[in-house]
């Protein structure tokens, strides 16, 4: 099964620790495109490949020099789940899920006035719910939820670390075609 789906991209639990400047990392909610593989093993039991590319800005606010632009960050992203579905002969087909996401920066653009930084490699669990509802024999509308257990993760820049740590909640529906 291939799917095409709407994101959203949702940060939860969001904590930071900026040192003597103070302040919190806030990291924007996105929407994004999102597309996917599912490979059936049987008929309740499928593997699930994600991946691709985002672009985050995200911005330090209420530190003593004010708010700042970190900058943008491309961050390549790959996510597997195994996935349990519950009616495989039913029109609707709620499944869940438990895998691993994995993700890299593959550029940054500092902000105004921002040093060149680095950032972590980043691996999540995460766990998945959602459902498919057959349209047609081939043609599937589908919504998911996704958690990821983000690990706590530091933006390094100059001899110093700047600590973020926050989970992150992907909500997406669109269709999907199954072969």
């Amino acid at each position: 099964m291939v799917r095409g789906r709407i994101m959203g991209l949702f940060p939860l639990h969001e904590a930071s620790d900026l040192g003597f400047i103070g302040g919190r990392i806030e990291t924007p909610v996105q929407v994004l495109p999102d597309g996917e593989v599912t490979h059936f093993l049987t008929d309740h039991v499928s593997i699930e490949l994600q991946g691709g590319v985002v672009a985050s800005k995200p911005v330090i606010r209420d530190s003593i020099v004010g708010e700042i632009e970190i900058g943008t960050i491309w961050t390549a992203a790959v996510g597997a789940a195994a996935q349990y579905h519950f009616l495989p002969g039913a029109r609707l087909n709620p499944y869940v899920g438990v895998g691993v996401n994995v993700s890299w920066p593959v550029r940054i653009e500092p902000g105004p006035g921002v040093a060149d930084f680095d950032i972590d490699r980043l691996v999540a669990p995460a766990l998945q719910a959602g459902a498919d509802y057959q349209l047609s024999d081939s043609w599937f509308a589908n919504t998911s939820l996704r958690y990821s257990f983000v690990p706590g993760h530091a933006y390094s820049s100059a001899g110093a670390k700047y600590l973020s740590d926050l989970d992150m909640l992907a909500v997406s529906a669109g269709f999907g075609y199954r072969f």
